[in-house]
């Protein structure tokens, strides 16, 4: 396969991945108002799609050849990680 057709089909895939994490926070959104807890299922899976998504964009940086890009890409997902464990830490998460 030629590296643009697998750049564009995982574009389609990090665009459904992103679908999908908004579909299961706007779930968890309703079940917070409703129900008055966070669901717990639904917070491990956004945590997972996430990942994924990180891993899926690094990937097609590493692709295209971008290395300007692959580091931006890197630092922004490293600095999103510490600031989550920051807040997370401090139960504000």
């Amino acid at each position: 396969m030629k590296r643009d057709k697998i750049l564009k089909i995982l574009e389609k895939i990090v665009i459904f991945l992103v679908t999908l994490v908004m579909i299961s926070v706007l779930a968890n959104q309703y079940i917070k108002t409703s129900a008055g807890a966070i669901n717990e299922t639904l917070r491990m899976a956004q945590i997972v799609l996430a990942i994924l998504i990180v891993f899926l964009t690094l990937l097609m940086a590493i692709i295209s050849k971008n290395k300007s890009l692959f580091f931006v890409l890197l630092g922004f997902y490293v600095l999103t990680a510490l600031l989550f464990y920051v807040f997370k830490s401090a139960n504000k998460i």
